[in-house]
């Protein structure tokens, strides 16, 4: 083929982009490389023919036509090509020397189809630089393999995605990769250059060097391409998608050439092969990744990737920043150019002024390179591309679907989009040709399909809704469709275990929000939103605890009014607001206040399942601070109940509560049997009036972790704890928060795994950030100021009044004697920790008063083993043997030390390598050493890992 007179050349390889007759060679940040004539000249030969050895006379007579030179000239110039465009680094190799014959340029080249010389229109400029090359891609490598697989078995694929996904990026790389294997080649042809289906032919022509010119038809480049072995991408066909359809059966009939396609919907020809190319992979949205696990998935990876060129310098996720990373991250879907847009922009912004923004209208804006196309150089452009291919009912329905913050079925999208004007048949019809054409996405692999709109999307067609026509009408329609579907959340509720139920329903909680949001707005409607709200309690288990606080107070005031009375809704609103009443920041009314409150309610309507209710509140505000006697009343009373009434529900919920309440009481065998109960209806689903925010098999199993550590039984504490966080990451953040403070930090210091439980505390700490808990926010700076103060003499800085958190500090701290834990041990309320409180406060005494507070620290040491051993709490028990043993030791009193503790320790079965038993083991070996040799006189072994002793 013979290059077109009125034709301009381009090629693509590596990182660069070539353009023959503009002489210019860009990078793909758009910044041009500088190259002299002759080395241009060169490279430009050599391109030519790619993958052919180009003889030195060839190149010669290319170069310096009519001209008499050295070939030492040809060696320097291509010595200075090879140093420009980087052949040799990173193991890059593009121009090899074959010796005795010439050079040839080895590296894959892909031909970018030409713009005409001299037409004018919209085409011109859009041949731009793709985003990246194969080898700079992030988080595309899979689904390169699948489509080289593809391509290699089929003639005609289509790359299928929504706009700014990618597709031309994945397509060059692809091209690259595979064009080898195609005698002509692999050219890209850009079609978003050409404003009609019959120019196609001339643009084909055109990016091939064909002898033709746009207005040859069809038939003249089946002609041209009879005996073509080459692979011809086709970019952009959305707007277009006819004629392409049209032109590549033909091709494909009549010619030997392959087509890869891309475009925003399935060209629809026979034969053709679909890869949808989904968004870049994400963190998960139910829990916050730590900083190091969050570089794992691409959408991040790119984000710091173009935020560090963009910068001029390294960015890094870290522990401070990794929350507005991802939920970045997650508001751009994981679109490459949404998110190379904004992460362009945090060296103006800031990271945290992005994220605040970015969801307000601000990625849209967004302006990218400026050499990018035009309807890629801003999202917003990116969308109205596609927005206008839309015929107007597509449009109409686009626009309202924009209403749904998360997932929505069919039914509801018909209730919503449609209207009086606009039946539910209109708009399925709709809805599927938005899918197609990628404004929509499905989700079949759970349950019944779930539709949505990215982010961005959702944001660029809310837009347009609140430009083109009044939004109340459309937004009552959504209200009314979140209070059905929570009406089948609730129907399904005990149906369903609790895996199904969260699949089915666990996406409403975003479009629950918007509902009240809506309701409670100027324009909106109270009565829907108190329904909404009430409906809306099965959610507690997606963890909607404290953000409708102020909502809930407005919805009482309304029903304050209401005739004739309804207790039944004041009663469960009360409740609904018992929950947030315990967070430290709580400014409502009291606790007491709203559970007396609750209480006469419950007695009003004089209904088991109200009295149970009611208890169960109140067995949580005295168990979150400590007040374990009280705890058991309620516990008790909720069994009575439900024991008289034959309420099944309401005898698992009671023996769960009592599990815990003998737990921390230090019953441990009524506490093992009481959860054991539980754990055998652990599928069983209680109504949400009485289930838990945690699940039965998170909540029963830290329990046991704890019982396992406090038995003697160490790593079976944390095979169970860490069985138990992976349960509850299934769940949402409460959970997670429970296990990691009441079970999995607390037995990581308890071994001695110090670097563990550091990591742990943080991760606590970012889980309370995500789930707005200021409860656990205090325990996660408890666990730090411990973990600070281990290794010295003092007490950790602990600022906190709640006494259930005291209690696990005083068990944890290498050194306590706080006075509130000192109150609580003299009046019996901390019974699971008081052996090792009063072990502590021995210490405390004998590094006080020195040899004139031995005797006293003598009996604490032997109380705590006491109590430790009526208790069964065997880890105690070796703490106190071990700070007694110390004692008697430093008293000269060896043998009786030795056999002390070595009983004790003959009563593990496991947790050799945990810190308490190898001090053990240290401090029997040293039982039997001669005076002079015994280190008696300093820090305890190990004590900075939490083993007992001063």
């Amino acid at each position: 083929m013979t290059p077109s007179a009125t034709a301009t050349q381009e090629f693509s390889f590596g990182a660069y982009r070539v353009s023959r007759d503009r002489r210019s060679i860009v990078t793909d940040g758009g910044a041009p490389l500088r190259l002299g004539g002759r080395a241009f000249d060169l490279l430009v030969a050599l391109l030519e023919r790619a993958g052919e050895v180009v003889s030195h006379g060839e190149l010669v007579a290319r170069v310096w036509p009519n001209t008499i030179v050295e070939e030492t000239s040809l060696r320097v110039h291509v010595s200075s090509l090879r140093r420009a465009i980087g052949d040799g680094l990173d193991g890059l190799r593009y121009i090899e020397n074959i010796p005795g014959c010439g050079y040839r340029f080895a590296a894959p080249v892909v031909r970018v189809a030409p713009v005409l010389a001299g037409r004018q229109g919209p085409q011109q400029g859009l041949q731009q630089t793709p985003q990246h090359r194969a080898g700079q891609m992030i988080g595309r490598s899979d689904a390169l393999a699948t489509l080289s697989t593809m391509l290699r078995g089929h003639r005609a694929v289509t790359i299928v995605g929504s706009g700014g996904m990618g597709k031309t990026t994945v397509a060059l790389a692809l091209a690259a990769e595979v064009g080898q294997d195609y005698p002509m080649g692999a050219v890209f042809v850009d079609l978003s250059a050409i404003d009609q289906g019959r120019e196609m032919p001339g643009a084909i022509a055109n990016a091939l060097d064909l002898p033709l010119s746009m207005q040859d038809t069809l038939d003249a480049l089946a002609r041209a391409l009879r005996d073509a072995r080459v692979l011809i991408v086709l970019d952009n066909c959305e707007h277009v998608v006819g004629a392409a359809a049209e032109l590549v059966e033909r091709l494909l009939a009549d010619t030997p050439v392959s087509i890869l396609a891309t475009s925003r919907e399935p060209l629809g020809t026979e034969g053709e092969w679909l890869h949808r190319l989904a968004p870049l992979g994400l963190p998960p949205r139910d829990r916050q990744p730590l900083a190091d696990e969050a570089m794992q998935f691409p959408a991040v990876e790119l984000f710091v990737a173009r935020a560090s060129a963009a910068s001029g310098q390294p960015f890094a996720v870290t522990a401070d920043n990794v929350a507005d990373v991802c939920a970045l991250a997650w508001h751009l879907d994981g679109s490459p150019l949404a998110v190379e847009l904004v992460a362009a922009y945090l060296p103006t912004l800031g990271l945290r002024e992005l994220r605040s923004r970015v969801g307000n209208h601000l990625a849209l804006g967004l302006r990218g390179r400026r050499t990018a196309s035009p309807r890629h150089q801003t999202l917003a452009a990116t969308l109205e591309w596609s927005y206008r291919l839309l015929s107007a009912v597509e449009q109409l329905v686009l626009r309202r679907l924009a209403v749904f913050r998360g997932g929505f079925a069919l039914s509801a999208a018909c209730g919503v989009a449609g209207d009086d004007a606009l039946d539910s048949d209109d708009v399925l019809a709709a809805i599927l040709n938005l899918i197609s054409k990628s404004l929509v996405c499905v989700d079949t692999r759970i349950g019944p399909a779930e539709y949505r709109l990215l982010d961005t999307t959702r944001t660029f067609a809310l837009q347009k809704l609140r430009e083109a026509e009044p939004v109340d009408p459309v937004l009552r329609r959504h209200a009314l469709a979140v209070q059905a579907m929570l009406g089948a959340a609730d129907a399904d509720y005990r149906a369903m275990s609790r895996a199904p139920w969260l699949g089915a329903h666990g996406g409403q909680t975003s479009d629950v929000r918007a509902a009240l949001d809506w309701c409670w707005s100027a324009t909106g409607d109270l009565q829907i939103g108190i329904q909404v709200m009430l409906n809306a309690l099965p959610l507690h288990e997606l963890g909607l605890l404290a953000e409708q606080n102020a909502r809930i107070e407005l919805a009482l005031a309304h029903l304050a009014g209401m005739e004739p009375p309804r207790p039944d809704l004041e009663l469960r609103l009360h409740l609904k607001l018992t929950w947030p009443s315990l967070e430290p920041d709580w400014q409502g009314r009291p606790t007491a206040v709203l559970l007396a409150r609750a209480k006469t309610l419950a007695e009003q309507l004089d209904q088991p399942g109200a009295r149970i209710s009611s208890l169960y509140c109140s067995w949580l505000s005295a168990f979150v601070d400590g007040d374990y006697p009280t705890a058991t009343r309620m516990a008790e009373g909720v069994l009575t109940i439900a024991t008289q009434c034959r309420d099944e529900a309401g005898g698992v919920l009671g023996r769960r509560l009592l599990a815990y309440c003998r737990h921390y009481t230090a019953e441990h065998d009524e506490a093992h049997r009481l959860a054991e109960l539980t754990l055998e209806r652990e599928a069983y689903r209680l109504p949400p009036e009485y289930a838990s925010t945690v699940p039965h098999g998170v909540s029963m199993r830290l329990l046991q972790a704890r019982e396992l550590w406090l038995r003697g039984r160490p790593d079976s504490a944390l095979r169970k704890a860490e069985e138990c966080l992976a349960l509850a990451e299934t769940a949402h953040s409460h959970a997670q928060l429970q296990t990691l403070g009441f079970a999995l930090i607390p037995i990581t210091i308890w071994r001695g795994e110090l670097d563990r439980a550091e990591a742990l505390v943080e991760r606590l700490r970012l889980v309370a950030v995500k789930g707005h808990s200021p409860h656990w926010g205090s325990w996660a700076a408890s666990f730090a100021a411990v973990l600070k103060a281990m290794g010295s003499r003092r007490m950790p800085f602990v600022q906190t009044s709640n006494a259930k958190e005291l209690d696990c500090m005083a068990s944890v701290a290498a050194t306590w004697h706080h006075p509130l834990s000192l109150q609580r041990l003299e009046s019996g309320a901390s019974h699971w920790c008081a052996a090792e409180v009063l072990r502590k406060q021995g210490e405390f005494i004998l590094h006080r008063d020195g040899p004139a507070g031995m005797a006293a620290a003598e009996a604490a040491y032997l109380q705590s083993m006491e109590l430790a051993r009526g208790q069964g709490a065997l880890a105690w028990e070796l703490r106190a043997a071990m700070s007694l043993a110390r004692l008697w030791m430093e008293q000269r009193r060896g043998a009786p030390a030795h056999e002390l503790l070595s009983g004790v320790v003959a009563r593990f079965s496991e947790g050799a390598g945990t810190a308490d038993l190898r001090a053990a083991a240290e401090l029997l070996s040293a039982c039997g050493a001669p005076a002079s040799e015994r280190a008696l006189d300093h820090a305890p072994v190990d004590a900075e890992c939490g083993a007992g002793g001063r």
